[in-house]
């Protein structure tokens, strides 16, 4: 098994630990109550492409296509999922939803190339930038 894909494989099972959380945030509503209702409807709808796109992913590790840079591919994919949470959820971008920014910070360290961590960080800075 190439080094890649077990960093990716690791890093996906992280990815899925966070999921019985997001079912818990959906299913208690004292967790979203400062979300309007039609954005929480949106947030609902956006969150199982979500889950979709990390079963493809998963698939797609599993599967592992020698061709596929994943430390490359799925970090800009991040950060505009969580993007698109913070924007649909109108919240404040030093909200705790920006905390997930950590998770395509943390697979590009993973590459151990300093370039392309700083560029992946300068694509947060500019997404928050532009949020205010």
């Amino acid at each position: 098994m190439r080094p890649s894909r077990t960093r990716h494989l690791i890093f996906l099972a992280h990815l899925w630990a966070c999921v019985p959380f997001l079912v818990a945030w959906m299913a208690i509503p004292s967790t979203h109550a400062g979300i309007p209702r039609e954005n929480f409807q949106k947030i609902t709808v956006f969150l199982w492409f979500v889950i979709g796109y990390l079963l493809v992913r998963t698939w797609l590790a599993w599967k592992d296509k020698p061709q596929l840079a994943w430390e490359y591919i799925y970090p800009p994919i991040d950060v505009l999922v969580v993007s698109v949470l913070i924007w649909l959820g109108s919240r404040d971008p030093l909200s705790n939803i920006a905390l997930l920014y950590f998770f395509p910070i943390a697979q590009t360290s993973g590459t151990l190339n300093l370039r392309w961590t700083v560029a992946v960080a300068a694509m947060i800075a500019a997404e928050r930038l532009r949020g205010k």
